[in-house]
């Protein structure tokens, strides 16, 4: 089933929900089950830009689950929240178009958040 079918524009949901529907760990940005990266959860404190580019913070398991993304060319529902105690809101399904590793990128990343980052993952909004 479609992540457009499963999750309503605009609608919030909690890191618990999302998690019902789509699977993967509830206290992670990029949920995986398996292998596969089924979601994307962020705030805007650390992905200001949320959806179009999304930073990646330097643990292992978000590198792994951004170069997934780009490779797998997979399409993800995208939750955003304005603040650490607000619900997410479902932002549309997304696809990702690259993930910017460079060291310009990472840098302007942590800058822009205040904590080390790895890149920014460039999203595109799906279908």
């Amino acid at each position: 089933m479609a992540a457009k079918a499963r999750f309503e524009l605009g609608r919030t949901y909690t890191a618990a929900e999302i998690t019902a529907v789509v699977g993967g760990q509830e206290s992670q940005s990029f949920p995986v089950e398996g292998r596969r990266t089924v979601a994307i959860r962020v705030g805007r404190r650390s992905s200001p830009d949320a959806p179009a580019r999304v930073y990646v913070g330097n643990r292992p398991r978000e590198i792994r689950a951004a170069r997934n993304l780009v490779s797998e060319g997979s399409t993800v529902p995208v939750f955003v929240r304005d603040d650490p105690t607000s619900d997410f809101a479902y932002v549309g399904s997304h696809r990702a178009q690259g993930f910017d590793e460079s060291p310009g990128a990472a840098e302007g990343a942590t800058n822009a958040v205040g904590r080390p980052m790895a890149g920014i993952l460039h999203l595109e909004p799906a279908g």
